[in-house]
């Protein structure tokens, strides 16, 4: 790969450098560009590929170790050959410029013993990104594609297999804004915001559809986990697995404008997985939401059993905290079960039974309102647990169902009325079984 960063006077950059006047940064082995719109230490680094498959990452950690600090990296449109994990954290006052597409390796031996671990469900990562006031431009082209089928077939089905990376993780980060970016084929979930503040994520694109028999599993639209003050805005995905999922420890979360395709809806959990570490979700709204074709359900809340059985990324439970003051508004649904609420998710083994009446995570303030829905089973499922009953509001909410006879079946509603869901005119029909 070329990595050229040019001054406007090439021919002058080792007098200016030798001499000490003006000068715009430590060069390196490099050229720099000095930009009159950033005059102290702006630096530009201009990324081209190797080709011929050659791997393109050593370059690329270069451009951002030279220029990830009050600079701009611009990778030209051209594809860029990733045969390594890239930790691009710390970055500050920097623009990334991404025209072309950035193509992850198939080596799997590779990524499975040199992935970035993640204090999550002990998942992991093959990008690492983030610093304070930065800003990553897609235009609407710019692409990281994880060349996900490789993992599809190797996957084979599996849930949560270890050793699958996530493709993009905004990590550790305060005011960054990501625009235009395209995302196909991820590895495992598509982005994941953690650790952070004050992000903006718009006009994104993610496609994740297998080519073959085998199923995606686990390739989520976007997830957030302890975080603060995120705005998710104008996406068009298609990722088979939940759209935006958010997760444990996140406040002041806004979803707007996405259109999903084939997606299992939009999620407010799991949490409660870890016994020694509560989970707080609060002041949640997602609004103006269409969801075509979906696999299972439309807007949903989903929390552990109150009983710790198994370890991450497939067992746990136990969790406290709560879900408090959150919106679902203005949702346009297609699929088996527009409306969930569940504090069953447990770890499956035999003998093994749910205990959905143990949580003691509360649910509170759930608001599902304007909501339009076709569904192909039940109206709703609502199984809170007996020992902290959900405090939930429905306004306007309008369902019909291809499914006969369409119930909603609910258990442990704090403030459950003999009509069910406002609009479905029928009554919550009790939960029989756990």
């Amino acid at each position: 790969m070329k990595l050229e960063v040019t001054f406007i006077a090439l021919i002058l950059a080792w007098i200016t450098t030798a001499c000490h006047h003006h000068h715009k940064g430590d060069a390196h082995e490099y050229n720099l560009d000095h930009r009159d719109d950033h005059p102290k230490h702006h630096k530009t680094c201009r990324l081209y590929p190797a080709g011929n498959g050659t791997d393109d990452t050593p370059n690329i950690l270069k451009a951002f170790q030279h220029c990830g600090v009050n600079g701009t990296i611009i990778f030209t449109n051209h594809t860029f050959q990733i045969d390594q994990v890239m930790n691009t954290t710390n970055l500050y006052n920097c623009d990334v410029h991404i025209h072309g597409t950035l193509l992850w390796s198939t080596n799997i031996t590779y990524w499975v013993n040199n992935l970035l671990p993640v204090q999550f469900q002990n998942l992991s990562t093959s990008w690492l990104f983030g610093g304070k006031n930065v800003r990553l431009h897609g235009y609407g082209h710019g692409t990281l594609d994880g060349n996900g089928q490789v993992w599809y077939d190797w996957n084979q089905n599996r849930t949560n297999a270890p050793g699958r990376p996530m493709t993009f993780i905004v990590y550790n980060s305060d005011n960054v804004i990501i625009r235009g970016l395209r995302i196909v084929q991820a590895q495992f979930w598509s982005m994941l915001v953690t650790t952070s503040k004050n992000i903006v994520i718009t006009d994104m694109y993610v496609n994740n559809t297998s080519n073959s028999t085998s199923t995606t599993v686990n390739t989520d639209g976007i997830d957030v986990w302890r975080a603060d003050n995120v705005t998710i805005s104008r996406w068009n995905i298609t990722c088979f697995d939940d759209a935006v999922a958010i997760k444990g420890n996140s406040s002041n979360i806004y979803v707007s404008d996405i259109y999903a395709y084939r997606t299992t809806g939009f999620a407010i959990g799991s949490i409660g997985q870890y016994a020694e570490r509560p989970d707080y979700v609060t002041n949640v709204t997602m609004e103006r939401i269409t969801l075509d074709d979906g696999l299972s359900y439309g807007a949903f809340v989903k929390t552990w059993s109150g009983v710790s059985s198994g370890v991450a990324p497939n067992g746990g439970g136990g969790g406290g905290g709560h879900v408090q003051n959150v919106t679902f508004r203005n949702f346009n649904i297609s699929c088996p079960i527009p409306i969930v609420v569940t504090q069953c998710t447990f770890y499956a083994t035999k003998g093994n039974p749910r205990k959905c009446d143990t949580s003691k995570l509360s649910i509170d303030n759930v608001t599902w309102e304007n909501v339009t829905a076709l569904a192909t089973n039940d109206f709703a499922n609502i199984h809170c647990s007996s020992a902290a009953p959900c405090n939930l509001r429905w306004s306007n909410v309008n369902i019909t169902s291809t499914w006969k006879p369409a119930s909603v079946r609910c258990a442990n509603i704090a403030n459950q009325n003999l009509t069910g869901i406002e609009g479905s005119n029928i009554p919550c029909q009790e939960w029989s079984n756990d």
